[in-house]
């Protein structure tokens, strides 16, 4: 129950930090957004109107641009709709990634209605800025409409603007192509920084490597939206004429091999969608910065309202971003602050107790032992999974073999009107389990509604159907074309596994810095009395890695691309085997002369004997 104070009722933890500190975090982040945009828009604005012929003409029109109250405006409606997605971007954040096995799962999770709608959103968004972008750019992009001339008549009509057709329907497939790419490569994922920065180091830091990235990522799409449209340009192209009434231009079409040669049209093109990708992205980075900054909360407080607000209720929030803070905090308190690690190592009053150290430790400790069981129950079920695919590595003979056994079976008389007999199969197949009651075990043996082997009873003809079922599905499932899009990608697993070693490494590093300033800051012994527990536990996480990296070894493969939002599994194994070494020396360092009153079992003393001979 929350504390009540005068009739008042405290808000928790979790709606205070979302009022009180992450709607501050993401509105700055927004405003600084807003601040910057003036200088990516004029600037993408004289590179559009790039006219090499008449030099002068081309910066003294984008001077009088910049002090035209119109183009100002435009610039506000752009601004707005920034803030606008930026907002809504800030509300699909995750701390942990989300891991898909198989393509076919990949697939279904875009068609979400949550991300179908943000498709679209963003995709009317983009338009919307090319459009006000476009208002600042020579006329031919000002309308969608033109009047053209029809020769020998001279006669006006109202023509489509295919310039502008074309540059609006290129801002629908980047903003359509944002938003797959933004939850497809996770870079809704927050990711906190290995080196603490001020916020200021951190943005000049990425300002010019997102305009790189960002030009890179809209020329390349910039190529296939070339190739879509002169591939279905002119369908779009027609239905529009039909739907608006108007002619189409003489002028050569742009779906046509002669038309793609337009250099003006292409560096319009290129530099409206690295517009949209640069401010977006920019402010998605800006965002991250925000919103990662640590935050300081306090180990113990004597004010009423801030009770539901210390540190160990931070560590077991439920809320994924104050967990990762409160972890980060007490990361940052265990080597930097001497004062608060008192506070840590304090006993309450009155009775003696040491709460804050009992909090933060079995909060570390939980991290740690989730990951240890992670681990072991991966290992086992690795290992088990190779011990089966070596007994059921069936040579092609043995397959026809039990197949023209079964037809032999199935043709003679004793099998008429009854079910094969289990001494007829010519290999013994798996047990069913009760959850696999009702199936067709392979090779050809039937399950009735309770899970029990059915014998005698079944009619020759079931049996037949229930294998040709089976086989069928089975044949279905090895087409390459099925294969690729049903089978396991590789390192899924494995990334589940350290999707959260970042609270791992945090609790490891917290745990051993502690535990080492402890030995000259900590009074009242009350660390002391859990070494043996802490080494233990780190301990049997070595063992656990140690064997991990063993079992993954036959399956090393080339490191895939990493992502803005996804690590590669090998890097997260490394970072956390590397935390792992340089806590547990850390702490063999500072207690090396009184590690033999240790409680530990004989294979973890062994393991601890190495380290404090430097041999591991």
């Amino acid at each position: 129950m929350q504390p009540v104070q005068s009739g008042i009722m405290l808000p928790s933890l979790q709606q205070w930090f979302v009022s009180q500190v992450f709607s501050w975090r993401a509105g700055a982040s927004v405003v600084w957004s807003l601040i910057l945009l003036p200088a990516l828009f004029f600037g993408f604005t004289l590179i559009a109107g790039f006219y090499p012929i008449h030099l002068i003409t081309w910066i003294t029109d984008w001077l009088w641009q910049m002090l035209s109250l119109m183009t100002w405006f435009h610039l506000f409606l752009i601004g707005i709709t920034t803030a606008v997605i930026a907002s809504l971007n800030s509300s699909y954040y995750a701390v942990v990634p989300t891991f898909y096995r198989t393509r076919l799962l990949t697939i279904g999770s875009m068609l979400h209605g949550r991300k179908i709608a943000h498709a679209l959103g963003h995709a009317f968004a983009a338009a919307l800025i090319t459009w006000l972008f476009m208002r600042g750019l020579p006329k031919e992009y000002h309308n969608l409409t033109s009047i053209c001339l029809i020769e020998g008549v001279n006669k006006e009509i109202l023509c489509l603007n295919e310039r502008y057709f074309f540059v609006v329907l290129h801002a629908l497939f980047v903003g359509a192509i944002y938003s797959v790419v933004y939850f497809k490569c996770g870079n809704n994922c927050i990711s906190f920084p290995i080196i603490q920065q001020t916020k200021f180091f951190k943005v000049k830091s990425f300002i010019v490597p997102v305009f790189i990235a960002s030009s890179i990522s809209a020329a390349r799409r910039l190529g296939y939206y070339y190739i879509l449209y002169f591939l279905f340009g002119g369908y779009l192209k027609t239905l529009l004429l039909s739907a608006l009434g108007v002619q189409h231009s003489d002028v050569i079409s742009f779906s046509s091999l002669w038309g793609m040669l337009d250099l003006s049209l292409l560096v319009t093109t290129w530099a409206s969608g690295t517009l949209v990708l640069c401010t977006w992205n920019l402010a998605l980075h800006i965002f991250k910065v925000y919103v990662t900054e640590p935050f300081q909360f306090p180990v113990e407080s004597s004010f009423h309202d801030d009770r539901n607000r210390c540190l160990h209720q931070a560590l077991s929030a439920t809320h994924p971003l104050v967990k990762y803070l409160g972890f980060l905090d007490l990361w940052m308190l265990s080597q930097q602050s001497p004062k608060r690690r008192r506070e840590i190592f304090s006993l309450s009053q009155p009775g003696g107790h040491p709460h804050n150290w009992n909090y933060v430790q079995t909060e570390c400790m939980t991290v740690i032992e989730h990951h240890v069981n992670k681990l072991t129950l991966f290992n086992e079920s690795r290992s088990q999974s190779y011990g089966s695919d070596r007994a059921s590595n069936y040579t092609t003979a043995d397959h026809h073999a039990a197949k023209d056994s079964l037809k032999c079976q199935l043709m003679s008389p004793a099998s008429q009107g009854q079910g094969i007999p289990r001494a007829a199969t010519p290999y013994r197949a798996k047990s069913a389990s009760p959850g696999q009651a009702g199936k067709y075990d392979w090779p050809y043996r039937y399950y009735n509604s309770h899970g029990t082997l059915v014998t005698g009873s079944v009619p020759v003809y079931k049996t037949w159907l229930h294998y040709k079922v089976y086989q069928i599905v089975e044949d279905f499932r090895r087409r390459p074309a099925v294969a690729y899009f049903i089978s396991d990608l590789p390192e899924t697993k494995t990334l589940e596994i350290l999707c959260e070693t970042q609270l791992c490494v945090w609790s490891i590093e917290a745990l051993s810095h502690l535990v080492a300033a402890s030995y000259g800051e900590d009074e009242y012994g009350v660390v002391q009395k859990d070494l043996s527990g802490i080494v233990s536990s780190l301990l049997e996480l070595q063992a656990a890695l140690d064997k991990h990296v063993k079992v993954m070894a036959p399956l090393q493969r080339r490191p895939s691309r990493s992502s803005a939002g996804y690590v590669d599994g090998s890097q997260r194994l490394v970072v956390l085997c590397s935390a792992l070494k340089s806590s547990i020396y850390r702490i063999v360092t500072t207690f090396h002369s009184n590690l033999g009153g240790l409680v530990l079992i004989p294979e973890h003393r062994r393991k601890l004997q190495l380290f404090c001979d430097y041999k591991e």
